[in-house]
């Protein structure tokens, strides 16, 4: 068994059936990931977050669609989630994503900052991360490489691994 964990974000109903939504989720439970972000729309859609999460057995992550404390405090009542994603862009910046860190910890819920920018957005993810996450907290961010060519292996902005032995 190998020790890497993948998160997949994939938007798996925007208007897929109920049905459909749960033949992906059997198929995802099967790699037994570390997340599967925002599946669902809209993202406000909490109580669907939360069936998603009791029957399928995934660990769910969301909140970079959600722009304010109160909407916070809704998904984690509603047990939607195994991981909040604050977005420092989206939600007002430092002062109220800091706010996120003690009351994702009152539900227990692990705090994982996603940054889909570069410069001061990344940045921002980075220090809330570091003064209020835990020995286990990372941040989502994608990695930008507008110089590199592109071809249908390597689409623009994919972020490539390579592992070493």
């Amino acid at each position: 068994m190998s020790s890497v964990k993948l998160a997949v974000d994939e938007l798996i109903a925007p208007l897929a059936s109920a049905k459909t939504l749960r033949a992906r989720a059997e198929e995802l439970k099967e790699i037994r990931l570390k997340w599967l972000e925002e599946p669902l729309w809209p993202p406000e859609n909490f109580d669907g977050l939360a069936e998603l999460r009791r029957s399928r057995g995934i660990p769910i992550a969301a909140g970079e669609n959600v722009y304010t404390l109160l909407d916070f405090k809704r998904l984690l009542d509603a047990k939607a989630v195994d991981f909040v994603q604050p977005s420092v862009a989206k939600m007002g910046g430092v002062s109220e994503m800091h706010k996120v860190f003690p009351l994702a910890a009152v539900h227990n819920i692990a705090v994982m900052p996603h940054s889909f920018y570069d410069g001061p957005g990344l940045l921002a993810a980075i220090h809330l991360t570091a003064a209020c996450g835990t020995v286990d907290s990372m941040i989502e961010w994608r990695r930008f490489d507008v110089e590199a060519p592109r071809s249908p292996r390597r689409p623009a902005g994919l972020l490539c691994l390579r592992v070493r032995a």
